[in-house]
């Protein structure tokens, strides 16, 4: 990983260095909303065995990739987000004491940094391409082990793309894991299942860029 991070500095730099500036160069920020396609198996990894459980997944989280974009087409930049939050509820029914319930909430949040290419740099509509590394980092109630750093690339069209605001959609792939602590059937009173799991297999997100 620190290899490639050190090969993508090594290419993208120089030949930023050697962009001049023109209309479109200059930092943009896009600002919109993923959906992330493993946010269910994460909540699916935290219940683990149990089956008299609820659990609760928001897949659309909210993400930020501001860049700054030179006269060749390329870019560099950074990501954050989008933020995925689960939320699971254990119902257990005791022979004496009845039924006991908890609960374990946690929250996922990738930080990256990516290279980006514009195809038509003076027409209203341009594809692009982006991609880079990102570090998954993790929080909640012991729901999270830790977070993987790993290779992500998205594909993506900007409409209005010579004017101060921008609209945009992407698709695209991540290979960052979390391993999650889940419940086992047969201890149902703590969480000692160990899983990993990709949330961000496949994402797709539409976005205005400033």
């Amino acid at each position: 990983m620190k290899r490639f991070t050190f090969l993508l500095a090594a290419v993208l730099v120089p030949l930023c260095a050697m962009a001049k500036n023109d209309d479109n160069s200059g930092w943009h920020f896009p600002v919109g909303l993923t959906y992330a396609s493993g946010a269910k198996d994460v909540t699916d990894a935290v219940l683990g065995d149990l089956t008299a459980s609820t659990s609760t997944q928001i897949p659309v989280g909210l993400s930020f990739s501001p860049y700054r974009q030179f006269s060749n087409g390329l870019g560099v930049g950074v990501d954050v987000g989008p933020f995925v939050l689960v939320h699971v509820e254990v119902t257990r029914m005791g022979s004496y004491s009845g039924s006991s319930t908890s609960t374990s909430s946690g929250v996922l949040m990738p930080v990256g940094l990516y290279g980006r290419y514009d195809f038509v740099r003076d027409g209203d509509v341009s594809p692009y391409v982006r991609g880079g590394i990102r570090k998954l980092f993790v929080g909640g109630d012991d729901v999270f082990q830790e977070g993987s750093a790993g290779l992500y690339g998205n594909v993506g069209v900007e409409f209005s793309h010579k004017r101060a605001v921008r609209f945009g959609f992407e698709a695209g792939f991540d290979t960052t894991t979390v391993k999650i602590l889940g419940f086992n059937s047969r201890d149902s009173y703590h969480q000692t299942k160990v899983t990993e799991v990709k949330p961000y297999s496949f994402t797709f997100s539409i976005y205005a860029s400033f």
